[in-house]
């Protein structure tokens, strides 16, 4: 009789391990696609917005209503910025259709980005 509750008991929180797995799994695939819609879109503007929220980052454009993810994996160039700068308001973006680079201009400062999307 023991062993068969420590059995039910052992399969119930197999059970839920499997069920959270499976849930952060999806959550990661959702957020992936999220990132990775910013890959195919044109973009040319002045940030008005940014939103940061632990390891999300976001932004949004003048000539543009919603938000989008803007994410960075990593760094090509960076004149006149600081080392730990990203962007912020006021910063102009510039994107190509289709590609993970992107430019953001201050003045002379420029700085070029890689978009962070597992494709």
């Amino acid at each position: 009789m023991i062993n068969r509750v420590k059995l039910i008991i052992f399969l119930l929180i197999l059970t839920t391990a499997n069920a959270c797995m499976n849930s952060i799994d999806k959550n990661e695939k959702e957020y992936n696609e999220y990132r990775c819609e910013t890959k195919a879109m044109s973009l040319k503007g002045v940030i008005v917005s940014v939103n940061t929220k632990s390891n999300y980052m976001g932004a949004r454009l003048d000539n543009k209503r919603d938000f989008f993810s803007l994410n960075i994996a990593s760094t090509i160039l960076k004149k006149g910025f600081p080392e730990d700068y990203s962007y912020r308001v006021g910063d102009s973006l510039i994107k190509i259709a289709a590609s993970k680079e992107f430019v953001i201009k201050r003045g002379k400062k420029m700085a070029i980005y890689i978009l962070e999307c597992n494709d």
